[in-house]
């Protein structure tokens, strides 16, 4: 029987999923790749990102492994995302609206995606320190 659309995606599986996303694209990998990894196809994936499927404990232990992150990772800054919570997101944004000091989660934001492909996309460490330094020096950041 085919999947229904009008089946209501979890919040939880919908950002289990997005997590998985953004770090395949941090990593440079398509949705062939990673599917290849841990033994399922690309369409499998897509699901899984859109949250349309959810993802069991050992696909989870092997989606982490295949991309070098702890399973915490995958769960991180859920609350942000839970719909019963108190719209801790929608206020962050209301506050950069009118000015205010709290930005999003940077992993959500197209902008660092785009960062982090650029970063591997150098041609050795040597460049990657050197532009981890221009960065530090260009946003006066101190380790």
């Amino acid at each position: 029987m085919p999947e229904s659309d009008t089946r209501t995606i979890h919040h939880v599986d919908a950002h289990v999923g997005q997590r998985v996303r953004q770090r395949r694209t941090a990593l440079i990998l398509d949705q062939e790749t990673l599917a290849r990894r841990i033994g399922v196809s690309f369409q499998q994936i897509q699901k899984y990102e859109r949250g349309r499927n959810r993802i069991s404990a050992s696909r989870l232990y092997d989606i982490a492994k295949a991309l070098a992150v702890p399973i915490d990772y995958f769960f991180s800054d859920l609350e942000r995302g839970d719909p019963r919570h108190d719209g801790a997101l929608a206020e962050d944004m209301g506050r950069l609206a009118q000015g205010g000091s709290a930005p999003p989660d940077p992993l959500r934001l197209t902008q660092s995606l785009d960062l982090a492909q650029a970063f591997w996309a150098l041609p050795d460490d040597g460049m990657r320190q050197s532009f981890i330094a221009l960065l530090k020096a260009m946003s006066s950041f101190e380790d």
